[in-house]
């Protein structure tokens, strides 16, 4: 189908902006691929249009979430908080942007921790 050949190239987009901007963040790599399969479900499962960096800021932020809630933050010892403010900086947007686009976005899929 066209349109799904259409996202294919939006969905590596988003996907490959994730690895520089946990880079940045100096979070561990476990963020990051949580992040992408978020970014990809969300992608997949068709979002508002809303900037590449924003959809990734977001799903940075539901990983990291994600993986403290589900281990006491045990997997991310040292790491300070992750905040919108601190992921908009990284992204260089706005805070009210990544707020908004938390609030907007879908809720993630469910986290899985693959061994």
């Amino acid at each position: 189908d066209e349109a799904d050949e259409a996202d294919g190239p939006v969905i590596a987009q988003r996907v490959g902006l994730v690895p520089r901007i946990r880079d940045a963040l100096e979070l561990p790599y476990i963020v990051e691929r949580i992040a992408c399969d978020i970014v990809r479900a969300w992608s997949i499962g068709g979002i508002k249009a809303l900037t590449n960096q924003t959809v990734v800021a977001c799903a940075l932020l539901h990983a990291y979430k994600q993986i403290v809630a589900a281990t006491g933050e045990s997997l991310l010892y040292g790491i300070p908080p992750l905040s919108a403010a601190t992921v908009a900086k990284a992204v260089e947007l706005e805070v009210a942007t990544v707020e908004r686009g938390m609030r907007d976005l879908p809720p993630p899929p469910p986290l899985k921790l693959r061994s």
